[in-house]
């Protein structure tokens, strides 16, 4: 489904793009950051996985 990616551009690298480039939120990087960042690019690429 069409969700699955938007979801995880919206709700995990859009965030942790923010982290990495606004001063302010740099106190939230860390070992959680990587796992955001992850998963995030597991919910993108895995619509392409299901029809293969």
């Amino acid at each position: 489904s069409i969700c699955s990616p938007i979801f995880g551009m919206v709700g995990c690298l859009i965030p942790a793009w923010l982290v990495y480039k606004v001063p302010a939120l740099h106190k939230y990087k860390g070992a959680s950051l990587y796992l955001i960042i992850i998963t995030g690019l597991l919910l993108c690429v895995s619509p392409f996985l299901a029809f293969s």
